[in-house]
């Protein structure tokens, strides 16, 4: 972002407005180009409407990452967290710059730095050490910091909390379930690995004698013994 002078802004929006005076419409590549140019801009919004422009199977995430660090950066907190819960609901990470930039926007407001950090907990998304370490020196201006290891209870050393367990919700199991059954079991194709008689006959059978508190596989539990027992 230092580096990143007006001469280099009124370079990429020269480009950027080429190319949208050009084509109404264009592939994927091009529009994630386009939202990566405009979201280094002062017209970082018109990035937005190139959104619909994306393969949602096969979009970066920096992409997201580059156009949510720019609404954060320009305190538009309503765009920043329409797409961070876009791409998180699409099961895509934010790139960690994204979150470096919010804190560093909010090492003084207690109740933002734990916005954010309910976010990234609800979305079980893992920081790498190196990041975690810059996030704790920017929030030490403000709050005593420290990296802690937590034992297997869940107890942090530092403050005596403890984490919450982990607990499935139904609808998050019946959601894991099924696809587990489409994915694992059934794919694309019933027949390859089985047929519906099987499959129905398994279905009931889990219907009958559910539910169950844990499942042992026989023939793992054998074949951890060695090949050398009947």
């Amino acid at each position: 972002k230092e580096q990143f002078t007006e001469e280099h802004e009124k370079e990429v929006l020269g480009w950027c407005k080429e190319i949208m005076g050009k084509f109404e419409i264009m592939n994927p590549g091009a529009a994630e180009n386009l939202i990566h140019g405009l979201s280094l801009t002062s017209e970082w919004r018109q990035a937005e409407k190139y959104f619909g422009m994306l393969s949602e199977k096969t979009v970066d995430r920096s992409t997201y990452s580059a156009f949510i660090s720019k609404a954060i950066a320009e305190r538009d907190y309503q765009i920043a967290w329409k797409y961070l819960n876009h791409i998180t609901d699409n099961f895509l990470v934010p790139r960690n710059f994204v979150f470096i930039e919010w804190f560093e926007q909010h090492a003084d407001n207690k109740a933002k730095i734990e916005e954010m950090l309910e976010f990234i907990g609800a979305n079980d998304i893992l920081l790498p050490e190196a990041d975690i370490n810059t996030i704790a020196d920017i929030l030490k201006k403000s709050y005593n910091c420290s990296l802690v290891g937590i034992n297997r209870k869940g107890s942090c050393p530092s403050c005596k909390s403890t984490l919450p367990g982990v607990k499935l919700m139904e609808s998050e199991f019946q959601k894991m379930a099924k696809r587990f059954l489409d994915d694992i079991i059934i794919k694309s194709d019933v027949f390859i690995k089985t047929n519906p008689e099987e499959i129905d006959r398994y279905k009931k059978f889990i219907e009958k004698f559910a539910p169950f508190d844990c499942v042992i596989d026989g023939l793992n539990v054998a074949y951890s013994q060695g090949n050398k027992h009947n």
